[in-house]
Parts: C-alpha cells; sequence; structure tokens
C-alpha cells in the first residue's frame, strides 16, 4: 500500500503542470461566462416585469424554456468540441464565435417595440433568449473543457480553477450593477455624475458602512466617467434610428438597451482572449477514435460522482438562486419602503451594486485561502464547509435587511462569496479527476462531454430557478402596481422566503457532497496509472 502511495504520489510530481500564463489566459474567459451566465437573471425581472408591466411568473416560465433546450445542445456541443479535429485545436475555434453571438443576441434582447402588446413581447424574449443561450453554449462548453485538460495535478487542477475564480470577481464588479447602470447609462449620464460627485465631496463619515459606501460611489463614479463619451455617442445614434423611443417615461427601459451593448462587447472581448493566448496541449490532440452521441452520454449519465457533484450544485440553484430575485424587492419596499418609488428603486440597483463590491472583494481574498484549505482537507470536505457557510448567512438574511441600517446586509456576500467559491472551485476540479477515472477505464479523454454535463445541470438549476423565481415573487403578493403600498404579510413572506427556502435547500446539497466518492488518494492513484502506462 505504501509503495502504491509513494508512486502516486511521485507521478502526481511529475504530471504535467499548467504555465501561470496559460491559467491567466484561460482565467479570462471566467468574464464573459460570468456576464452570460448572470447578468439576464439580474435584468429580466426589472426590466420585463418593474419597466414593462409583464407577468413574473410568465417571465419565470420563458426563462426555464431555454435550458430545456440546453439539455440537448450542451452534450451535443461537447461531443463536438471533443470530436473536433482542427489545425487550431478541438476547443478553441469556438470560443469567439459563441462571444460574438451571445455579444449581439444579449444587445438586442432588451430593446422590444415599443408598439408591441404584451404577448409579442413575451415570444420577442423567449426567441431572443433560445438564441442568446445558444451562443452561450458554443463558447462555454469548450471553453470550460480546455480548462479541464490544462493540468494533470490533483492539486494544480484546484489552482487553475482558482485563476478562473479570481478573474470572474472581475465580472462582480459590473454585473451587479447592471439594473443601476439603466438609470445613469441615459442621455442624463452627466447629470448621474455630477449627484454622485456631490456625494464624493462630502467623503465617508468615518463608519465601516460609509467607508464601504464611499468606496462604492469612487468607483462607481469612475466608471461612469470612463464611458461617458461613449453613452452619449450611443444614444445619439441610437434616438436618429428609433426616435419614438426618446419619449419612454421610464429612463431605465432606454438605459438597458446601452447597458445591453456595453456588456455584449465586453463578452465577445473575454471570450476571444483565450481562444488567441491559450494553447491547447498536444497530447490531447491525438486522434482517438470518435464517440457517438448516444455512446458518450451512457457514460456520462451512469458516473455517480458526477451525479453527485452535479445534484449538489443543482440544489444550490433550486433554493438560492432562486430566492435572489426578491433582494431587489426587499430593498424596494421593505429596506427603502418609506421613500418614493423612483428614489427606492434607484438606491436598491446602487445597493446591487455595492453587494457585488464586496462579494467581489471577499470573492478574490478567499480565492488563496480557498486553495489551502483544499490542500489541507481535501476538495469534497471545502465544498461541503462551503455550503454550510453559504447556508449561515441565508439564514441571518432575515435580520440583516433592516430599514434603519440598510448597510447591514453587507455582510451577506461576505458569507455567499467565500462559500459558493468553495463550490465552484473544487467541483469543477473534481470533475478533472472524474475525466482521469473515465480515461483509465474507457480510454478517452471526455472533457468536453463531462463538462458539458455538469454545466447542464448548472444552467438547469439555474433555470429552474428563475423559473422559481417570479412565481415566488407571485407568491408572497407584490404587486408592482402598488409601488410602496405593500402589506406588511407581504414584506414579511418576501423576508421569510429569502431565509428560508435556500436554507432548506442548501443543507440537502451537503448530503449530496458527502456522497461523492472520489478521495485525492484514488484521484492521485488513477493519475499514477495513467501516467505510468503513458511511458
Amino acid at each position: 500500500m505504501n509503495a502504491i502511495k509513494e508512486k502516486s504520489m511521485e507521478s502526481a510530481r511529475s504530471s504535467h503542470k499548467a504555465a501561470t500564463r496559460s491559467k491567466i489566459a484561460w482565467g479570462s474567459g471566467a468574464v464573459a461566462d460570468a456576464l452570460m451566465n448572470n447578468t439576464v437573471g439580474v435584468l429580466f425581472l426589472a426590466i420585463y416585469s418593474l419597466g414593462y408591466g409583464l407577468s413574473a411568473s410568465l417571465l419565470g416560465l420563458i426563462m426555464f424554456v431555454p435550458r430545456i433546450w440546453d439539455m440537448f445542445t450542451d452534450p451535443m456541443m461537447g461531443n463536438i468540441s471533443d470530436n473536433t479535429r482542427t489545425r487550431w485545436g478541438r476547443r478553441r475555434p469556438y470560443l469567439p464565435i459563441g462571444g460574438a453571438l451571445a455579444g449581439l443576441f444579449f444587445f438586442l434582447m432588451w430593446a422590444p417595440s415599443t408598439d408591441w402588446g404584451e404577448s409579442t413581447k413575451l415570444v420577442f424574449f423567449l426567441v431572443m433568449l433560445l438564441l442568446f443561450y445558444t451562443a452561450y453554449t458554443i463558447f462555454a462548453i469548450p471553453w470550460n473543457g480546455l480548462g479541464l485538460e490544462l493540468s494533470d495535478d490533483y492539486a494544480d487542477r484546484s489552482s487553475v480553477q482558482g485563476y478562473r475564480i479570481f478573474i470572474a470577481m472581475m465580472a462582480t464588479f459590473l454585473y451587479p450593477y447592471a439594473y443601476k447602470f439603466c438609470f445613469d447609462f441615459t442621455p442624463a449620464i452627466g447629470d448621474s455624475i455630477a449627484k454622485i460627485e456631490e456625494i464624493l465631496v462630502r467623503g465617508a463619515e468615518g463608519s465601516v458602512w460609509d467607508s464601504v459606501d464611499f468606496f462604492g460611489n469612487w468607483v462607481y463614479h469612475k466608471i461612469l466617467i470612463l464611458f461617458q463619451p461613449l453613452v452619449e455617442s450611443f444614444f445619439s445614434l441610437y434616438f436618429s434610428v428609433f426616435p419614438e423611443r426618446a419619449s419612454l417615461e421610464k429612463v431605465e427601459l432606454n438605459g438597458v438597451v446601452c447597458v445591453g451593448a456595453f456588456f455584449g462587447v465586453l463578452m465577445f472581448v473575454f471570450a476571444t482572449i483565450p481562444a488567441l493566448f491559450t494553447k491547447e496541449r498536444k497530447d490531447r490532440l491525438v486522434r482517438q477514435e470518435r464517440t457517438g452521441f448516444v455512446d458518450a452520454m451512457k457514460v456520462v449519465t451512469r458516473d455517480k460522482n458526477l451525479l453527485s457533484v452535479g445534484a449538489a450544485i443543482f440544489g444550490i440553484f433550486l433554493g438560492f438562486i432562486s430566492t435572489q430575485a426578491l433582494q431587489l424587492y426587499i430593498n424596494i419596499y421593505y429596506v427603502f419602503g418609506e421613500l418614493p418609488i423612483a428614489e427606492a428603486k434607484a438606491l436598491s440597483g446602487a445597493m446591487g451594486g455595492k453587494v457585488g463590491i464586496v462579494y467581489a472583494l471577499v470573492g478574490l481574498g478567499s480565492v488563496p485561502l480557498i486553495g489551502y484549505a483544499t490542500r489541507r482537507f481535501g476538495k469534497r470536505s471545502v465544498m461541503v464547509g462551503g455550503l454550510g457557510l453559504v447556508a449561515c448567512g441565508c439564514v441571518l438574511s432575515f435580520f440583516l435587511f433592516s430599514p434603519g441600517a440598510p448597510q447591514m446586509q453587507l455582510l451577506l456576500p461576505v458569507f455567499f462569496a467565500a462559500g459558493l467559491n468553495c463550490v465552484w472551485i473544487n467541483s469543477n476540479s473534481l470533475v478533472a479527476d472524474i475525466c482521469d477515472l473515465d480515461e483509465l477505464k474507457n480510454g478517452k479523454r471526455r472533457e468536453g462531454i463531462f463538462g458539458a454535463t455538469l454545466a447542464w445541470i448548472s444552467k438547469l438549476g439555474l433555470a429552474v430557478a428563475l423559473l422559481l423565481s417570479g412565481l415566488i415573487v407571485d407568491l408572497t403578493g407584490v404587486n408592482p402596481e402598488l409601488d410602496q403600498l405593500q402589506s406588511a404579510d407581504t414584506v414579511f413572506r418576501m423576508r421569510l422566503a429569502y431565509a428560508l427556502i435556500p436554507t432548506v435547500c442548501l443543507f440537502v446539497s451537503i448530503y449530496l457532497a458527502s456522497r461523492c466518492s472520489l478521495t485525492e488518494a484514488m484521484a492521485r492513484e488513477t493519475r499514477a496509472k495513467l501516467d505510468s502506462s503513458a511511458v
């Protein structure tokens, strides 16, 4: 037994490790991935329900439909990528194509005609979602497969995913502000800059919360200054083509079109970087026998370790993500409930941005700590601990949303960022180890379809969460037409749902994650056998 362990450790030390520049280049794609994966969820209820007055339940149902489509397109794209043979590799050619299409459809998604009725707007939104998420699949599945095959080393695989999460945190300085941008990325952007400058002149009052507020305003001010010329030029052109939209009463309905263009460009740029600067490994380009889609799916769906990890992630989306839309409603109707509706919406959007900044800062700081914890305790244990940390934050949320101290909610991303990073880093790293087990058993490298299956489970979880998010909002009794006249029972139900639903689901995820049987010793032994057979 000791001989096997020593051989495993020796082989692990000699296994291929990814160069730092490769980790950074590949990890840059995480910005595009985060924007594509999160920004629609931030905006769809705020724009189409609060803005255009459409049913939150119907919108949630529409958000679910593309996930059924993904059930076919994600594994198919994974299998296509695994079987692709080009001079540029089997992953890289798809990245800029997917990024360009996703950016285009994201821009178009937020510009329905003002002449359309409710049904036509709903159909338009559905069509745009299907096109957008198909493009997202074309980018994300090969990109994820490229990351899974960068390294053979057990610990280094977590390092690769750590770079991914660290760089993805850059996007959390942006997409939580998406709704706030809709009020400021308008023809009146100069007025928004002037208002923030007045706040900055006063400076921070001295408390920790005021310092966080001041830093958030400073960051946001720099963003607006940077993009002011582009925003003004955009609307000059936009209103010359669509003059009827200049008369819209709700400024966010024009602002979101500019935000769509801004985020669409970012999606393309960061999807292209890994295609240009990450080299695919030559030993992964060796021709292997092509695998039929059905045969590949049989292997994947019978892998108990992959299904355990996927089910745990599904639980996170089912409980935690499904209630995140309530944060906006709780802020508008409870935390800032005494203010006029327009001011409450703007402050709630700004608070979402501040939460995003804290989330990003904690996320960035937690990556090296999670790396240490993973080396010390193992991937599965750190995943379970992270899930517990998120559950603690959900319980505390009932008390941290406070009209008297709005900044108290900035404690929540401390729990959420650190806890979720534990899951995201180690779940993807485990998939690479699972691919080793598959290669040892079946003699093929299939990072594409294994990664695609986990991605599909995640996106299915997100779709179910978004479907439930609209339903949960409606079940709490929220009526947007009442503005700040929501009943006390409605507000209480929102707060209770935000705390209770995710807590229950997260404890189920803890159980499911603990069912994964792939240990570090097993992974290292598998890698040692593969390395010795390659000699």
